[in-house]
């Protein structure tokens, strides 16, 4: 895991000088921590074993470039954390430092990143590496790999997990910190994230790496390489299902455009509603896969009134009894056209209950209290204040201060009262919070060189993403 910043056509992007100094601070600390464990070493000791590290070298950089792009903006998969494992497991520290510092400064070269990000990936990564092959070398020899008897298969593969889980926490907690002081990322979030993706990979990826330490020591460098023709073939394969994910994202965010298109309207209540829900969903803790639904419900909440006429959705008078229940049916409806899509199936009951009432007397179905589900719950809070707030053809937004009134008059009756809470006491104020800081930024950018063009994305999965 790495920070990465999208590349530009210079040699090196600038640095982005709008960072906290302490931001800096902590890449110099790294830097020079990473320095002193370079010169504390003696590298005599690797005479005649260069072309050993400049051959896992080559393989780390080459699976820090061949990564694979994860739908949503989730983060990248690489190949690398397996490649530096396996150089943890069969060289000494100094020199699996070496692998993975190496790998990574020339993927991040040839990706054009700015020097401090380079600096950062490059320090973080020499002392997460370095760190695990002393845990390695302290708990199993290298030597002891060849040959490995069956009664000792349970032992080593006990204490290659502990020292993936030594790479992997020391990666996350440094990369984690950074994107803090940096970027005011917050740590919970993050940390979840890449929790959810970035375990299964590092799993995966890890027996990838201890399979490159037993091929090295029985067969030698051929053994390595041959383990990367299975590796670029599931690498295609993985490529096809992220495509195929993708494809079906585009089809949510198609699906929404469709709606915007038919009533402009309801143009952004969807992105709102859906951030608003997300954020409620972060605040209460909920699981990544959880909060993803809350993502993909909040965008396609509304789908069901593309059955809708226009003139029904749009009428400036009272409604008659008929068009209101039309109205209603926009839950059910929407329920119908995301359930055949399998990606979508359990957003397809949030879709279906987001009208329901806190005291059953909601629709379609009539459900009260914890028979709603719990993410159709936060996502009737999030849709009815951004409904208030929001200016219609047949009337004026409330003030937020009104509509906050509103949801807390209907707390055990319209809404989940802990969801009424929490929206009300942590997810508004941080919004007003990140608005007033968005504010000053823009203010402090515009008083500087802009560089609109520079973006930085946090990447949760892999080991240089």
């Amino acid at each position: 895991m790495a920070r990465v910043a999208i590349r530009r056509p210079e040699l090196l992007q600038p640095v982005n000088r709008n960072q906290p100094w302490y931001s800096f601070l902590f890449t110099g600390v790294l830097c020079a921590l990473a320095s002193f464990t370079l010169v504390q070493n003696d590298w005599q000791t690797s005479e005649g074993r260069w072309p050993l590290i400049l051959f896992f070298m080559g393989l780390s950089a080459a699976a820090e470039i061949l990564y694979i792009e994860l739908p949503g903006g989730k983060g990248r998969v690489s190949a690398s954390f397996g490649t530096n494992l396996g150089a943890a497991l069969v060289l000494e520290p100094h020199e699996a430092a070496l692998v993975a510092a190496g790998g990574i400064l020339i993927a991040n070269l040839i990706e054009r990143l700015a020097v401090d990000v380079i600096a950062f990936n490059t320090s973080q990564l020499w002392l997460t590496a370095f760190a695990a092959a002393l845990v390695w070398k302290a708990l199993w020899p290298a030597e002891a790999l060849l040959p490995i008897e069956p009664q000792e298969v349970l032992g080593v593969m006990l204490r290659l997990l502990v020292v993936g889980l030594v790479y992997y926490v020391i990666n996350l907690t440094l990369v984690s910190l950074s994107m803090r002081l940096a970027y005011g990322v917050r740590l919970r979030e993050m940390v979840a994230k890449s929790v959810l993706w970035g375990i299964p990979s590092h799993v995966t990826v890890g027996t990838l790496g201890f399979l490159i330490a037993v091929l090295y020591l029985n067969i030698g460098i051929w053994g390595v390489l041959l383990l990367w023709v299975p590796l670029l073939l599931a690498r295609y394969a993985f490529r096809q299902y992220v495509a195929i994910r993708a494809a079906h994202l585009e089809t949510i965010q198609a699906l929404a455009l469709a709606l915007d298109a038919k009533d402009p309207y309801t143009l952004g209540h969807s992105e709102r509603v859906a951030e608003y829900a997300e954020e409620v969903g972060r605040q209460m803790n909920l699981p990544e896969s959880e909060i993803e639904l809350l993502r993909y419900a909040g965008i396609l909440h509304d789908i069901g009134k593309i059955g809708i006429s226009d003139a029904v959705l749009n009428k400036v008078g009272k409604l008659t009894d008929a068009e209101f229940r039309l109205i209603q049916s926009h839950t059910t409806i929407g329920a119908r056209v995301v359930k055949p899509m399998g990606v979508l199936r359990g957003v397809s009951q949030v879709i279906r209950h987001h009208h329901e009432r806190y005291d059953g007397r909601g629709y379609p179905d009539g459900l009260k209290g914890e028979e709603i589900p719990l993410a159709a719950r936060i996502l009737a809070v999030a849709d009815a204040f951004d409904a208030m707030t929001s200016d219609r053809v047949y009337r004026a937004g409330l003030a937020v201060d009104e509509a906050v009134e509103e949801l807390i008059r209907n707390k055990g009756t319209q809404f989940d009262p802990r969801v009424v809470d929490v929206f009300v006491e942590k997810v508004l104020p941080r919004k007003v919070e990140l608005t007033r800081q968005a504010a000053a930024r823009r203010q402090d950018h515009e008083a500087r060189e802009p560089r609109g063009d520079q973006v930085w994305r946090t990447f949760a999965a892999g080991d240089g993403e």
